[in-house]
C-alpha cells in the first residue's frame, strides 16, 4: 500500500496571497503539480491545519484541490484536521 501525507495546508477563504504575501492555494497546487509522477498511489492522508480560517471556502478548495489529484491515481482521501480546534463549518 502507497500513501502519501501531505500536511497544514492553510488554505483559507480568499484563495489567494494573505497580508504576508504567502499563497497557500499556489503551494498546494505547485506541490501536486510536483507530484504528478506518482501514479500508483492507494490514499492521500491530510492533516494538521487543513484551512488556516476554518472557513468552508478553505475546506472546500482542500477537497477540490486534493481530491481531483486523488481521483486521477483511483486513491482514497483522508481529512485529519487539527491545531486550535478547527473543524469544517458546520460540522461538530
Amino acid at each position: 500500500m502507497k500513501i502519501r501525507h501531505l500536511s497544514d495546508t492553510h488554505l483559507d477563504r480568499a484563495g489567494g496571497p494573505d497580508a504576508d504575501g504567502t499563497d497557500s492555494t499556489a503551494a498546494l497546487r505547485r506541490m501536486l503539480a510536483d507530484l504528478v509522477h506518482l501514479r500508483d498511489l492507494d490514499a492521500l492522508v491530510v492533516t494538521g491545519d487543513v484551512a488556516d480560517d476554518g472557513s468552508r471556502e478553505g475546506y472546500a478548495r482542500a477537497r477540490q484541490l486534493v481530491g481531483g489529484y486523488a481521483q486521477e491515481r483511483g486513491a482514497s482521501v483522508f481529512y485529519l484536521w487539527s491545531c486550535a480546534g478547527l473543524r469544517p463549518s458546520g460540522r461538530r
